[in-house]
């Protein structure tokens, strides 16, 4: 699997519940949900915090990320402050750096630059960063998109920091870690790992679009709380309203909202579920598209272990029913679900 990651931010309810997606070790300060990129398909995060870092995306000699980009106000010192990191665990290997003096990004191994860019970041605007990283200490590549077009494209370079060949994560950082004021915007974001034979490569300006629960599913399996039907508990973003199942293979399913301004060019969906124990047992859960009357159930589970909700994050690069990319039309008129295997 390529894809390994989206987020629009247009599901988060506040900024605190955007740590139950990405790493618990983030620091967002006063980071905000505001207006997107594009107005239809809801927020994007204004963010002034320390550092927006991801779970642990799996051991990969080579990621590449992708994201919407504003600069709104940063002033850190020196001019200078890191916007994207590429981790082997807790080192950084290589990282984007942006200087609000001279308008440009350079790209870094440590505190050796390895490549300026030329081209200019104006205030106010929004741009679609890409940046592919292969970590080796003698054949790294580094490669640069500032809206599809190439900025960098570094090859034979030293990538790492560590003794490892590999990138496991990548972090977003701001002001507060570089020292100084100002915010900037971070919308429409991918991650890759760069294997496979879908989606292994730059994938250009992309847009993500949330869908959120619209109706009954055809599979109700799980308990909803008194007065409320299944889809309704998944709608309602309480912490104390929530369905509930306990055995094994235990499926529900919902209907979703349609794609609003996506309709081509689909790279893939996440199923992203806010799951916890409600015993000190751990329990696996799968993700479950259901077309027609087949519910196809993900081949990987995912351990939950936390008595405190947490989300999951599951990713369909095909439509199961075709083998091929998503339509509009095959999402529109799926369903999606969780399957508690045990």
């Amino acid at each position: 699997m390529a894809l390994k990651f989206i987020d629009g931010f247009g599901s988060y309810k506040d900024v605190t519940s955007i740590t139950k997606r990405w790493n618990i070790t983030s620091v967002l300060g006063s980071s905000v949900l505001e207006t997107g990129r594009v107005n239809a398909l809801g927020n994007c995060l204004g963010f002034t915090g320390n550092k927006l870092r991801s779970k642990s995306l799996g051991n990969h000699e080579t990621y590449i990320v992708g994201f919407a980009f504003q600069n709104v106000s940063l002033a850190p010192t020196a001019n200078i402050m890191t916007i994207l990191e590429f981790l082997d665990e807790d080192s950084v290997q290589t990282l984007l750096r942006f200087n609000t003096s001279t308008q440009v990004f350079s790209v870094l191994r440590g505190t050796t630059v390895l490549g300026t860019g030329t081209t200019q970041i104006l205030q106010g605007a929004w741009y679609y960063i890409e940046m592919k990283v292969t970590a080796n200490g003698t054949t790294g590549v580094i490669n640069l998109k500032i809206n599809t077009a190439t900025e960098l494209n570094l090859t034979a370079q030293n990538t790492i920091t560590t003794i490892n060949n590999q990138i496991n994560g990548i972090s977003f950082r701001g002001t507060n870690a570089s020292g100084g004021t100002g915010k900037y915007k971070l919308d429409d974001l991918y991650i890759l790992d760069g294997s496979g034979s879908t989606n292994n490569d730059f994938l250009g300006d992309m847009k993500v679009e949330t869908l959120s629960v619209g109706g009954p599913g055809s599979v109700t399996n799980w308990n909803p709380p008194a007065g409320y039907d299944n889809y309704q508990a998944v709608q309602n973003s309480s912490a104390s309203v929530y369905n509930s199942a306990s055995g094994t293979d235990v499926i529900d399913t919902y209907s979703f909202n349609d794609l609003a301004k996506i309709n081509t060019d689909i790279a893939g969906i996440m199923i992203t579920s806010s799951i916890r124990n409600s015993d000190s047992t751990s329990h696996n859960i799968k993700s479950v598209v259901r077309i027609g009357s087949t519910n196809n159930v993900d081949a990987s589970s995912q351990t939950v272990n936390s008595t405190a909700f947490q989300d999951y994050n599951f990713i369909w690069e095909t439509d199961p029913d075709t083998g091929v990319a998503w339509t509009a039309s095959g999402i529109n008129t799926a369903e999606f679900g969780i399957d508690l295997v045990s």
